[in-house]
């Protein structure tokens, strides 16, 4: 097994909803079992966007056109950028 890092979010104790800082943790064994019990493995593509200090999760998945959202220049047109991704 590798390294294992926990990346950690600290919260504001008066901003709830404010990422103030975080901090980067490699576990121990015992650590990475307890932690694999409650966590779930974030999908090929997914995206964790930052903004507003919040953190959102984008994952592929099917448009009503029948393509996957990262394979429709998605991000092009989400980040008004004119040469693509």
């Amino acid at each position: 097994m590798g390294t294992n890092i926990l990346i950690l979010f600290l919260r504001s104790f008066t901003h709830s909803d404010s990422i103030v800082s975080h901090r980067v943790l490699k576990s121990t064994k015992q650590g990475h079992a307890r932690i694999m019990k409650e966590a779930r493995a974030l999908q090929a593509g997914a995206v964790v966007y930052r903004s507003g200090g919040k953190l959102y999760l984008l994952e592929d998945h099917k448009m009503p056109s029948g393509n996957m959202m990262f394979e429709e220049n998605w991000f092009k047109q989400a980040l008004g950028d004119p040469s693509g991704y």
